[in-house]
Order: C-alpha cells, then sequence, then structure tokens
C-alpha cells in the first residue's frame, strides 16, 4: 500500500523555526490526524497539542512531518497547521508540513484543476498555472508565518497509487524541475524530499534537495540488510541529511517483528543516516481498514498504544529514547 502510495505527487515540507538536534527523530502525520492513507478526512480528528505532547513524554522525538493532501480547503489547512506549529514551539519539535499533489478538495470544486488520467486518488495537474498559483501561495503563507526551516518534496518518479489501475500521470523531469523551482521560490526555506525511493536516487532532480526521507519498507520485510546498507550509503553521498522509516508493519495487516527495526536502525546509523521516521499514515491506516484498530485512540486516551502492533510499536519508542540520549 504506502509503497503502491508512491504517487507521483510532490510534498512540500516546512519546518518550524525550533530546529531539530543533531540526530532527527521523526515521525510523519495526517494534518487531520485522520485513518486514510489518501487525506480523505475533511475535518480534524484529534487535537495536535495532544498529539505532540504524547509523543513527546512517550518518544522524546524532535520533529514531526505533516501531510496536507487536500483535506480542506488550502485557507483553512493554513489555520490547523497553525495548531501544529504552536505545539511544536512549546514542546521544541521540530514541524515539517508537507504539501501533496493530493487534493481531495480541489477534486471536488475545480476538477478541472486535477489529471484526467489519475485514477482512484486525485492529484492535482501540476503543469496548470492556476495549480502552481494555489500551490505557491500555500508556501508563501506559511513561509511568512512559520519562517520554515525546511519544504520538500514527495518523490517524483513514475509509480503512483493510480498504477494499481493502470493509469497515472507521466511527469516528466522539465516538469519536476520547474514545479520545484515556483514552490522553492515562494520560501526561504531548504529542501527536504520525502519517501525517497531507493532506484531514484540516481534521478535529476533530486539533486535539488538538502533532506531526504528514505522509505525502508521493502528492505526491513525482506530483511534485505547489505541492500538497506547499500541504499542508505547512496543517499547519504547525494543529500546532507538522511533519516530512514523504521515501519513496524506490511501492507497487509501483518506485524514486521521487533528485532528488525533494531536491525534496520543499526544499519542506517553505520551507513550515516543523520535520523529516523516512522510513518503514522501507513501504520492507522492499515490498522484501521485491516485490523479494525483506532490506532490514535488508543494511544491518546492513555499514552501507550496497546495494540496488535504494540511489541514493534515500542521497540521503536525504545530506540528513540535511547537515541535522543546520546
Amino acid at each position: 500500500m504506502k509503497r503502491l502510495s508512491i504517487l507521483l505527487l510532490i510534498l512540500f515540507c516546512l519546518g518550524s523555526g525550533s530546529v531539530a538536534e543533531d540526530f532527527r527523530l521523526a515521525f510523519t502525520v495526517d494534518l487531520m490526524v485522520g485513518h486514510h492513507a489518501w487525506f480523505d478526512s475533511p475535518f480534524l480528528v484529534h487535537e495536535p497539542e495532544q498529539v505532540v505532547k504524547t509523543l513527546k513524554d512517550l518518544t522524546g522525538f524532535n520533529t514531526l512531518y505533516v501531510f496536507y493532501g487536500g483535506q480542506v480547503a488550502p485557507e483553512k489547512a493554513i489555520e490547523i497547521f497553525d495548531k501544529w506549529f504552536s505545539a511544536g514551539e512549546k514542546f521544541a519539535v521540530e514541524i515539517i508540513p508537507v504539501l501533496s499533489l493530493i487534493n481531495n478538495y480541489l477534486a471536488r470544486e475545480k476538477p478541472e484543476l486535477i489529471y484526467p488520467n489519475s485514477g482512484p486518488v486525485p492529484k492535482v495537474d501540476l503543469r496548470l498555472d492556476e495549480v502552481k498559483k494555489v500551490y505557491a501561495q500555500i508556501v508563501r503563507e506559511i513561509d511568512s508565518r512559520y519562517a520554515p526551516n525546511y519544504f520538500g518534496i514527495f518523490e517524483f518518479n513514475e509509480f503512483s497509487a493510480a498504477s494499481m489501475t493502470e493509469q497515472y500521470p507521466r511527469i516528466k523531469t522539465t516538469e519536476a524541475l520547474e514545479w520545484i523551482e515556483v514552490l522553492g521560490s515562494s520560501t526561504k526555506a531548504k529542501k527536504a524530499v520525502t519517501f525517497m525511493q531507493p532506484w531514484a536516487v540516481s534521478l535529476r532532480w533530486v539533486k535539488e534537495f538538502n533532506l531526504a526521507s528514505l522509505d525502508t519498507y521493502g528492505f526491513i520485510r525482506d530483511e534485505t540488510w547489505d541492500e538497506l546498507a547499500s541504499y542508505t550509503k547512496k543517499a547519504v553521498n547525494v543529500f546532507k541529511e538522511v533519516d530512514g522509516d523504521l515501519i513496524i508493519l506490511d501492507d497487509y495487516g501483518g506485524e514486521l517483528p521487533a528485532i528488525r527495526q533494531r536491525k534496520a536502525a543499526e544499519i542506517l546509523r553505520q551507513s550515516g543516516a543523520t535520523g529516523f521516521n516512522m510513518d503514522f499514515i501507513i501504520i492507522s491506516h492499515v490498522l484501521w481498514y485491516k485490523r479494525n484498530e483506532d490506532f490514535w485512540t488508543d494511544l491518546l486516551s492513555d499514552g501507550s498504544y496497546d495494540g496488535v502492533f504494540r511489541e514493534s510499536f515500542n521497540e521503536v519508542c525504545q530506540i528513540y529514547r535511547e537515541s535522543g540520549e546520546k
């Protein structure tokens, strides 16, 4: 799912004024703290301050990627980002908002701005001037309000969720570079790329970025540790900062044993990574749709997650606490 969801989208990540410590301990969340990987919750499910405080108390983390996928109108999204930045400042966590090409709001309100062959997940057509204008304005607004440390891009490649229906917009390198330039010129922040795929490290446009957050799912699932090390080392040679996902489950509702997150963390560090990440978007999605569990309500009700993947989840929390002590 997560791998099938590596959409042809660009994401913009904006860091708060609170800069993370040297080793990045990150989580990834939906702006609305929802349950769906395609960002279809039009209302805020849980309060950002409660999310940040709970995770801070549990793990001591220092960075949070927050994804906007067109859940609500841009102006409403800015209001909700304000809640995240306020929470980040209060608990010393760098907030990295992420703008995705997925946009359910525009699909409803202005369907002419969506790629005609977008497939089941609506993605804006980045070639259109109006789309560029809308997204550049979001970046400018966040930049002026929060002085971001980072903004970035979701990996720009030829693979997307729409490929499940054999439909997807094919984004050219020149189009990707133009999009990066349009949005990059709207902020003073450094650039980051999220959910970086192994085979895309050598693509021309990735050299535009300082920070990369690596998708490591296949390596942890298959326990191909030499390949994870090779991938990480290649990324370290391209980007100034690299964090890797310590994923705890597969796309079908199966747990990846805790020993694998421990092994992955060891390899990432040895290979030069400057941080870890864990994607709560896919975790909450899989638990909701495959296991009938409400991850966020479980976690936030008492400050601990007690569900079916608790062993692997707790292992990552322990890894974060140990890393924060070093």
